[in-house]
């Protein structure tokens, strides 16, 4: 999907709900907060409050290819916002993250010290109009994660095998896949098959 990474730049854990509370965990003390769209992925409000993290929604464009109203955003954000949460095509509206908007976010992001997290597990199923292309094609300026999952991209929901993808610049990006994988091993949770 035009990405071209490194083995060390992945993370695998049993699910990308797993993965979830390891970057809340990775990012955030309790009672920082996180901005995710709305409406979204209804199991983000329970994999929050086990982390002891507050959600700020901001509202995503009507239109599923709409641009990200970035001010409307930023509005939500207070001192203790450490990242911005998309789902990409959305869950439930489709919404695509288009590349323009992804420039402009990173941009905020790497401005703010926020760091970007996008759920791809839906990203090999666009919306017509719109090629398949995961957020890793493209370089970021912010710490970036990207999920997917065999579950989804597969069309096995048994299969619990996840994927956390780690962009970013090299100090921050290095030092986070550091924490996760200390985060990863202390869980012990993906199995060896």
């Amino acid at each position: 999907l035009g990405a071209h990474l490194e083995p060390g730049q992945l993370v695998l854990s049993a699910s990308t709900s797993e993965a979830y509370g390891w970057l809340f965990a990775l990012l955030c003390d309790p009672g920082d907060s996180v901005l995710v769209p709305a409406p979204s992925y209804p199991l983000l409000p329970f994999l929050a409050e086990l982390s002891s993290v507050e959600l700020r929604a901001f509202p995503l464009p009507e239109d599923p290819l709409g641009a990200l109203d970035l001010e409307e955003l930023a509005d939500r954000a207070d001192e203790t916002t450490r990242a911005v949460v998309l789902v990409s095509p959305a869950n439930p509206t489709g919404w695509v993250l288009g590349e323009a908007d992804q420039g402009r976010l990173d941009a905020l992001c790497a401005q703010r010290d926020w760091a970007l997290i996008v759920d791809e597990v839906f990203v090999e199923f666009p919306r017509r109009g719109r090629p398949a292309r995961c957020i890793a094609a493209r370089p970021a300026e912010a710490l970036t994660f990207s999920l997917q999952g065999l579950s989804k991209s597969a069309g096995l929901p048994g299969w619990k095998l996840a994927w956390t993808t780690v962009l970013g610049p090299a100090p921050e990006r290095d030092e986070a896949l550091a924490r996760l994988e200390l985060i990863a091993d202390t869980h012990l949770s993906a199995a060896a098959l």
